[in-house]
């Protein structure tokens, strides 16, 4: 371990997940929803611990505009586990 990076002393596994879902409506409720299903399978499928998360990207078709899907994260408790990014596809 090199100094000065803390008193980790596990392996860290780092690996990335990637999921899709359809939104029925350009609504914040319906952003929300699909956005929540989806990290709720991501995280039962793959036993995430939303502890162990680096990062998040969220990313859209330009037409789902009414709200962020990161809010998703924050509203199931990923409050202060990552950095949550929203980008709009082109």
């Amino acid at each position: 371990m090199a100094e000065g990076l803390g008193a980790r002393t596990e392996p860290v596994i780092v690996r990335g997940v990637r999921g899709a879902i359809v939104v029925e409506a350009n609504t914040r409720e319906a952003i929300l929803a699909a956005a929540r299903e989806l990290l709720e399978i991501l995280i039962s499928a793959n036993g995430i611990d939303p502890a162990d998360v680096a990062s998040v990207t969220f990313t859209a078709t330009p037409e789902l505009d009414a709200v962020c899907s990161a809010l998703a994260a924050r509203e199931l408790g990923w409050r202060d586990t990552a950095p949550h990014s929203c980008v709009s596809k082109r």
